[in-house]
């Protein structure tokens, strides 16, 4: 009974989430070009090689795992390494690293 109260609400919120994230975009508190990431719709294709996965979700976490990566990829020349992140902060610390080897997209939104 709980259990398909839940997966209800959860459905309900999908597309109150989407409209969120559409009135953040007007305000200019979300990348226009990367929204769809949020919704769980990647935006980069998936690349060749490994993949290696990583999950920072702020700034803080994001500067405190570059070492990480940085570290990963030159022991592994044929890795590629995404980091999702949920801020825009986050994003553009990530992207500012401007390494062809690190992608970046952002989290789907939990709900």
């Amino acid at each position: 009974m709980i259990l398909s109260f839940y997966s209800i609400l959860m459905s309900l919120c999908g597309p109150l989430l989407r409209a969120l994230l559409f009135l953040r975009r007007l305000q200019g508190l979300e990348e226009k070009n990367h929204v769809r990431e949020k919704t769980g719709i990647a935006t980069l294709p998936k690349p060749l090689g490994k993949l290696i996965w990583i999950h920072a979700a702020s700034n803080g976490e994001m500067l405190s795992s570059l070492p990480l990566v940085k570290k990963i990829l030159a022991s592994n020349s044929d890795a590629v390494c995404l980091i999702t992140t949920v801020t825009v902060t986050a994003a553009r610390l990530t992207r500012r690293e401007n390494n062809p080897r690190i992608l970046h997209q952002y989290a789907p939104i939990d709900h």
